[in-house]
């Protein structure tokens, strides 16, 4: 069975979800799409890790957040190039829309965090 979208240039064929660029119509990749068992064991999964992840607290959950953003502030030029592909759009613009956006939005939400989620007095 395949299904197609061809405006989009996204095909879905025996299990596979193919990736084409918009801009050039090549492949760029192939996935396979989980079935329903995956799925309800990932987010079973997730679930479990939850509350670990929930008493790790505001700092500590931040110190993940700025790694991610490390990690991806080194891999930018490779995410851009991803996006571009993805997308159609040129690499800067995959780069300063997407990859810089998302760096921006952890560090502020790092920075913010600590001040909106401390404990707070009301009087009554």
């Amino acid at each position: 069975m395949e299904a197609v979208a061809r405006k989009e240039k996204i095909v879905f064929t025996d299990g596979e979800l193919i990736s084409y660029n918009p801009a050039t119509f090549e492949e760029n990749g192939r996935v396979r799409v989980s079935n329903e068992a995956e799925v309800r064991e990932a987010v079973a999964r997730a679930r479990g890790a939850f509350p670990a992840w929930a008493e790790l607290g505001v700092k500590a959950r931040s110190g993940y957040l700025h790694r991610l953003a490390d990690l991806i502030y080194q891999e930018r030029a490779e995410i851009a190039r991803i996006v571009s592909q993805e997308t159609g759009k040129p690499r800067v613009e995959g780069l300063a829309h997407e990859v810089l956006i998302a760096l921006a939005d952890i560090h502020f939400l790092t920075r913010e965090a600590p001040k909106v989620l401390k404990p707070q007095r009301i009087p009554s």
